[in-house]
């Protein structure tokens, strides 16, 4: 656990002063700073603003975790895999406090992008559809969908390289954004770039419903069954990346 701790503190450093770490900063208040604004001139429903923005948000950060994931490879790839070739501890733990990190600056950016959003929304002619209560419940939500996401992009930033994770951080946004028509039935659970994004307006549903609305939705949507299948997923990915990562000997420098 100590080793662990020292992991995590050596990957804060090692990222504090790098462009990862302010992605993670002004992206989230650029980009509810840019939504508040066109919300201000739009005019539309409060509710269908509040929608769009998180869908939004939730649909492009798959595209955003590629860009991160990628970048924080490449840097391991620059110092030579300290953290996985040259210390005393198994590799998988040195994958997993540079993904802990990453989903640490995850949450920070799901927090400021929502609840930022959140509280200047509310000073809205009729902007206080959501409590605040509500948009931290969504925020949860949108960033646990991440975990396996970042998981999945740090794992093709360090086999491929950066430059596919991004590639498939461009496709993850694609899809989380058609997982949102008709073509999602029956089928968004199986795609993790999309988990955020379909979670986010469950609990937007929710919280829209009202407490009478909210239990007849709990009790005839399939929530259980898909949050089951989402956790299957996450673990049985999870478990492989990981036992990549034990036999993971480095990639050469293009």
């Amino acid at each position: 656990m100590r080793m662990f701790a020292g992991l995590l503190k050596a990957e804060w450093k090692k990222l504090a002063h790098t462009p990862v770490f302010w992605i993670h900063v002004i992206l989230p208040v650029l980009g509810a700073a840019v939504f508040l604004l066109y919300d201000f001139f739009a005019g539309w429903n409060a509710r269908s603003e509040v929608q769009m923005y998180l869908e939004v948000l939730s649909g492009v950060f798959p595209f955003l975790a590629g860009i991160i994931c990628g970048q924080a490879a490449e840097m391991e790839l620059q110092s030579g895999y300290q953290n996985f070739l040259c210390l005393p501890c198994p590799r998988p733990v040195g994958f997993l406090a540079k993904w802990t990190v990453l989903m640490a600056g995850a949450l920070f950016s799901s927090l400021v992008a929502v609840l930022g959003f959140g509280l200047v929304y509310r000073l809205f002619p009729e902007g206080d559809v959501c409590s605040l209560s509500s948009y931290l419940a969504v925020a949860l939500v949108m960033w646990a969908g991440q975990g396996i996401v970042y998981l999945l992009h740090l794992f093709l930033g360090f086999q491929f390289g950066n430059a596919a994770s991004v590639s498939v951080g461009v496709v993850g946004t694609i899809v989380a954004f058609l997982m949102m028509t008709g073509l999602g039935q029956g089928r968004w659970m199986f795609f993790p770039h999309a988990w955020s994004e379909k979670w986010c307006d469950f609990m937007l549903a929710l919280t829209f419903a009202g407490d009478t609305g909210a239990i007849s939705i709990l009790k005839s949507s399939p929530w259980q069954h898909l949050l089951l299948i989402c956790t299957i997923i996450f673990v049985g990915l999870g478990t492989a990346i990981l036992l990549w990562v034990t036999f993971f000997e480095g990639r050469k420098k293009e």
